[in-house]
């Protein structure tokens, strides 16, 4: 009896301990930076991810683990903060006023500072007024805009101040950020002093980094900054965030010559975690894009799909599907599918960052994307959706995988304006949804149903028609 026990005792010992390194090893798959189990859907196997997460949430006893989790309280979908009323505009009239708005912006990411621009450009046109916007930009595609700022004092500014890539504390990520914050802004003071465009400037414009808003303070000038970054962007962990924080808090949001807006409900709630301040919400509209869906309907390339850029995700995907969609065509003949049944459909798969064209009017000739983020908000969504371009979105399941890495969700950003803490009541758990709820815009979990949605669906419909899962 003893022995029998002993053994019961023993097995159930050894259980536990393979049990433990089971779990291990499906909470290393699950975590991995290579996402290896990104593509499990789209697999043969009997099983998917919301089966993993379940038994990873059970042999863990953790529920939150499941991606069907949500919190008990408050249901666990983001809810809109109540935003702020913009500040009254004071407009001039009579006839010294002037016909023309200068802007002087800086920052190091062209398209992110081209959104308000070319909204300005827009509400002006039929006013007589006209805006003039000197923009002094470095790094992020303003060869694409070709707008790269000549103005060299500046650019060697950032050349000492930069650093263009150091390692996250996760080891895994690399980012940008200053050496110096504090010296970096007393140099730019001193430049600032001098600049010509500053001098003749009505409004002072920063984007990316937020941080240089700051900057500004003490030149005498309205500021207006649209953020689309993480608020704390390019600065290091611990007191320069947190004094930026605190200086916009404190300084910056309650002079009324001042006005701010971000470009996604998610931003904006990590700006009010880090500040308390809410910053009003204005999704970009890609009006500089000037361009307009206008697909191929002859040709080698007429039935070509762009695959967005994705950072983390280690093979190109848009060979991937090139080569499901061939392994597929070879199905069809083989089983002699009528040619109008075809699945494959003729479809090619480009990869955005490998154009040979980049403009963003050969970006509109493609029949749609299938956009991979790797953020919670990114410029190229906007400008293709703004172009008209229908879009193959991941399945809320995947979003983790593919943006839980992003520049946004570093542990680096975990700072908060000193004495500011979120009140209870205002916490809630923040998920990536709603891309089903906008038109031209489809919701897919696996490889088969983007060739399905485009082979059944007519894909022109969905400019007018409303989104829905193609699961």
């Amino acid at each position: 009896m003893n022995s029998k026990r002993c053994s019961v005792e023993l097995l159930d010992g050894t259980f536990q301990v393979q049990q433990r390194e089971w779990l291990r090893v499906l909470q290393t798959l699950w975590r991995s930076p290579n996402m290896p189990l990104l593509l499990l859907d789209s697999s043969p196997w009997p099983f998917g991810l919301e089966n993993i997460s379940e038994i990873i949430a059970e042999a863990s006893s953790t529920p939150a683990h499941s991606i069907r989790w949500r919190p008990p309280s408050g249901g666990g979908r983001w809810k809109l903060l109540p935003s702020q009323p913009w500040p009254a505009t004071k407009v001039l009239v009579g006839g010294d006023a002037p016909r023309e708005v200068r802007v002087w912006a800086f920052g190091l990411h062209a398209t992110l500072a081209s959104e308000p621009e070319s909204v300005w450009r827009e509400i002006l046109a039929a006013s007589g007024w006209r805006i003039s916007v000197e923009m002094v930009l470095a790094r992020n595609y303003c060869n694409l805009l070709g707008r790269c700022t000549e103005n060299l004092p500046l650019v060697e500014l950032l050349k000492r101040h930069l650093l263009p890539s150091a390692l996250a504390l996760n080891e895994l990520n690399k980012f940008p950020h200053f050496s110096a914050a504090e010296t970096l802004e007393k140099e730019f003071q001193s430049l600032a002093q001098v600049e010509s465009g500053i001098r003749r400037a009505h409004i002072l414009m920063c984007s990316e980094p937020p941080f240089f808003c700051q900057m500004f303070r003490g030149l005498g000038k309205p500021i207006f900054g649209y953020i689309g970054n993480p608020f704390g962007a390019y600065l290091r962990p611990g007191h320069p965030q947190e004094n930026f924080y605190k200086v916009f808090r404190d300084e910056l949001v309650v002079n009324p010559r001042n006005s701010f807006a971000c470009m996604s409900p998610y931003l904006g709630a990590l700006i009010y975690w880090h500040s308390g301040v809410h910053v009003p919400v204005v999704r970009p509209l890609g009006l500089y894009t000037g361009a307009s869906y206008q697909p191929l309907s002859a040709g080698r390339f007429s039935r070509s799909i762009l695959v967005t850029k994705s950072i983390f995700v280690p093979v190109d995907l848009a060979m991937v599907l090139n080569d499901f969609v061939a392994a597929l065509r070879k199905l069809e003949e083989k089983a002699l599918v009528p040619l109008k049944l075809w699945e494959s459909n003729h479809t090619l798969f480009a990869n955005l960052k490998q154009l040979s064209d980049p403009s963003w009017s050969n970006w509109a000739r493609h029949t749609a994307a299938v956009f991979l983020p790797y953020d919670p908000q990114q410029m190229v969504f906007y400008e293709l959706y703004s172009m008209g371009v229908p879009l193959l979105v991941p399945h809320e399941s995947l979003l983790p995988f593919l943006i839980r890495l992003g520049y946004t969700n570093l542990q680096e950003f975990r700072y908060q304006s000193p004495g500011w803490e979120v009140p209870r009541e205002a916490r809630t758990k923040v998920s990536l949804e709603g891309g089903a709820e906008v038109c031209a815009i489809q919701v897919c979990t696996k490889f088969k149903s983007v060739l399905r949605s485009l082979r059944q669906v007519d894909i022109l419909s969905l400019e007018t028609g409303g989104g829905y899962s193609c699961d």
